[in-house]
């Protein structure tokens, strides 16, 4: 009997290798698969710090928000939009939309964070008087390097990026609100070392693959949305293409993605301290109506307090726009300030 069992030993042991074999071997593929189905797309986005989080509308085919951008820290002309977004507007707006260039970052040798610093949670403390969320597409006075002393070779560094997700949040990520989708890109991306950037006037911007492949696999995943809308700091038709616009690569990228999905109704950015409209351009009054699944529109809101560069220009003149969304319609008003 003993030798019997004895024979046996090898024989289990044989099968209790391969059973745990098996098992390893699945719980690794099993691991695989877990790891390959990871969430595509754009991080969820959240609001710039203390500005609250969203509350769903109560009708998903009827809201408003507001979309203002270049305040820089003229924070006398930027209070008047969130204290009109907090009281004066009705209905009260749902949230709001920055496109960048909350802060003017100065050169500085040697790099010192706390100025800038500062003056983010001082634009964060006039940002809370809105008293409804606010997002952010950073700009290049947010990221750029501030230790450059030469505005026209200024690019993008990991400290400024840094530094600004610890104080104000997220880069660039999406969120879902009413019946649309929400991007806000980063078009400040860190570039990788060695690139260079444009001859000036020229200014250096850049939206890096991994962001670029987020947006199409983002904009993939929300074809079902009735609108989507894409808040950028960078413009792809500036007024001034020879020196505002998104530069090289990035630029053509984003209109070739763009064109394949017939649900981007907005592309909104800033830079130039102007309102234009670059379909309309003479029109600095009024906005068409916008229908699902018209061509996609662009406009460039960067009036909310920075100088402008040439006063005596039609488009030079402070703002902000009021964005209601009514099914399929979309209606954009213009409202100026003082």
């Amino acid at each position: 009997m003993k030798k019997d069992i004895i024979k046996l030993i090898p024989v289990a042991l044989v099968v209790i290798t391969l059973v745990c074999g098996c098992t390893t071997a699945s719980e690794k593929n099993q691991r695989s698969a877990t790891n390959t189905l990871t969430q595509t797309g754009l991080p969820q986005l959240s609001a710039i710090t203390g500005t609250g989080t969203l509350t769903p509308p109560a009708n998903p085919d009827n809201f408003s928000f507001v979309v203002f951008g270049d305040s820089q820290p003229n924070f006398t002309v930027v209070s008047q939009i969130f204290s009109q977004i907090k009281s004066g507007l009705k209905p009260t707006p749902d949230f709001g939309l920055s496109l960048g260039d909350i802060v003017k970052g100065e050169p500085q040798v040697p790099f010192d964070s706390d100025p800038i610093e500062k003056t983010l949670k001082n634009y964060l403390s006039h940002a809370k008087e809105a008293g409804v969320p606010i997002f952010n597409a950073p700009g290049n006075h947010e990221l750029d390097d501030v230790v450059n002393t030469n505005p026209w070779t200024e690019m993008p560094s990991q400290k400024m990026q840094t530094l600004y997700e610890k104080v104000v949040g997220p880069t660039y990520g999406s969120f879902d609100f009413g019946n649309s989708h929400f991007i806000v890109l980063n078009t400040e991306d860190v570039p990788p070392k060695g690139m260079k950037g444009p001859k000036p006037p020229m200014e250096f911007s850049y939206i890096g693959p991994k962001q670029l492949a987020e947006l199409k696999a983002d904009l993939d995943a929300n074809r079902d949305k009735t609108h989507i809308f894409v808040a950028m700091h960078y413009p792809i038709h500036p007024l001034n293409p020879k020196r505002d616009s998104l530069y090289g690569e990035s630029r053509q990228a984003l209109i070739e993605l763009f064109a394949k999905y017939s649900n981007i109704s907005y592309v909104l950015a800033s830079h130039e301290h102007y309102f234009y409209n670059p379909f309309d351009e003479t029109n600095v009054s009024t906005v068409p109506v916008f229908r699902a699944g018209g061509p996609t529109r662009y406009l460039i809101s960067g009036g909310a307090g920075a100088s402008f560069w040439d006063p005596s220009q039609i488009w030079a003149f402070h703002h902000y726009l009021v964005f209601q969304v009514s099914g399929e319609a979309v209606n954009v008003t213009i409202k100026r300030l003082p």
